[in-house]
């Protein structure tokens, strides 16, 4: 077995799903209030800008975490 399975390897994709779904929550929180979702039952910005928040912050720390694994 390698230890490329080292838990403290893969610190920086926890730090991108964190911070991508708050950013992403916050996004989505904006963009309600602004297209006054919350008077018509239309919630849908905050649920989908934590998803899509989340998926970016993933995408970033795997990259993140792929270019410190190449030093």
């Amino acid at each position: 077995m390698s230890d490329n399975n080292n838990p403290k390897d893969n610190h920086y994709l926890a730090y991108g799903v964190g911070f991508g779904l708050l950013l992403g929550s916050a996004v989505g929180v904006i963009f309600t209030s602004i297209t006054n979702g919350i008077e018509r039952g239309m919630i849908f910005g905050i649920p989908i800008g934590a998803g899509i928040g989340m998926l970016l912050g993933i995408v970033v720390g795997i990259v993140m975490d792929a270019n410190k694994n190449k030093e």
